[in-house]
């Protein structure tokens, strides 16, 4: 992959994850009597979202050149260990601002929805 194409499948990404994580969470955002909210939400999700990205392709890059093309079993759980951290780390810091009783289920529904996604899309960026 060149710099462009790693940049461009970042913003992708970070584009994908704002979308469908803000559709989900829009809700609870609303509600909340605190408008800093929104701005916590934006920079948690931008955060964790390139960190988790590029960490992600590095470990692709490192994984294809030692076992070949294709994501290995070892890979997928790394990626399993790094999203649930990325709901931990998101829940966290956004329960500070966010009142909800059933907040948690957001978060995860929200990082669930926008890593499948995220998979298809990468997916569908790597074989084209």
């Amino acid at each position: 992959m060149t710099v462009l194409q790693i940049l461009g499948t970042l913003v992708l990404g970070l584009a994908v994850t704002l979308v469908l994580e803000g559709a989900v969470m829009l809700p609870v955002l609303v509600r909340q009597k605190r408008k800093d909210a929104f701005g916590a939400f934006a920079l948690v999700n931008v955060a964790t979202n390139i960190a988790l990205n590029l960490i992600l392709l590095i470990a692709y890059a490192a994984d294809a050149s030692y076992c070949g093309t294709g994501m290995t079993f070892s890979f997928c759980l790394a990626a399993l260990a790094l999203e649930a951290l990325v709901v931990g780390i998101e829940y966290f810091v956004l329960r500070k601002f966010i009142g909800e009783k059933y907040f948690f289920w957001y978060v995860l529904s929200a990082n669930a929805l926008s890593a499948v996604a995220g998979s298809i899309v990468l997916a569908l960026l790597m074989t084209a």
